[in-house]
C-alpha cells in the first residue's frame, strides 16, 4: 500500500508541475515577466537549458540519463521497502515528483521551464525556478533533517530505553 501511496504522489506532483508549466507557457510567455505581488513575486518565463544555476548548459542527453538514474535509485529504494519509514518515504515521493517534472520538460520541449522570479532582499538577484524545483529541494531538506537530526535523536532514545530496562 505504500509504494501504491508513493507513486500516486509523485504523479500527482508531477502533474501539478506540468499544469502549472503549461499555464505559464500560455499565459506568461508572450509577456515575459509579470509582477504577481509587487516587490515579492514575479513570474519569469525562462527556458533553462542546464541545470540549477546553469551548470551542464546544453546537456540535455546527460542531465535526461542523470534524472533518470537517479529516479530509477529512489523508485528502487521505496518499491523494495528498503526505506520503511513514512517521513523519508514522503521525501523521496517530494524528491522524484520533482525530478519526473522537470524530466518530462528536458524529454519533450528540450528545456525546462522556470517561471518563480523572487524579488525580495536577498534573494531579489537568486536564479528563477519552478514548482518541481521547490519539491526537490524541499525533499532533499526534510531528507537530511530526518537523516542528521531526528535519526540520532531517536536512537539515541531507544538506547537509553533499553539501557533503562
Amino acid at each position: 500500500m505504500t509504494v501504491l501511496l508513493f507513486l500516486v504522489a509523485v504523479v500527482a506532483l508531477a502533474g501539478i508541475d506540468q499544469l502549472i508549466k503549461v499555464w505559464i507557457l500560455h499565459a506568461i510567455a508572450l509577456e515575459p515577466t509579470r509582477s504577481v505581488i509587487p516587490h515579492v513575486l514575479n513570474f519569469t518565463y525562462v527556458e533553462n537549458r542546464g541545470a540549477a544555476f546553469g551548470i551542464f548548459y546544453e546537456q540535455k542527453w546527460f542531465l535526461i540519463g542523470l534524472t533518470g538514474f537517479m529516479l530509477a535509485i529512489l523508485i528502487y529504494l521505496v518499491a523494495s521497502k528498503r526505506v520503511k519509514n513514512k517521513v523519508p518515504i514522503v521525501c523521496l515521493a517530494l524528491i522524484s515528483g520533482g525530478g519526473i517534472g522537470n524530466l518530462i520538460d528536458r524529454i519533450f520541449r528540450g528545456y525546462v521551464i522556470d517561471y518563480i522570479d523572487l524579488q525580495f532582499w536577498p534573494l531579489d538577484q537568486f536564479a528563477v525556478f519552478n514548482f518541481a524545483d521547490c519539491l526537490v529541494v524541499c525533499g532533499a531538506l526534510w531528507l537530511m533533517c530526518y537523516v542528521l537530526i531526528v535519526e540520532p535523536m531517536t536512537a539515541k532514545r531507544k538506547g537509553r530505553e533499553a539501557d533503562a530496562e
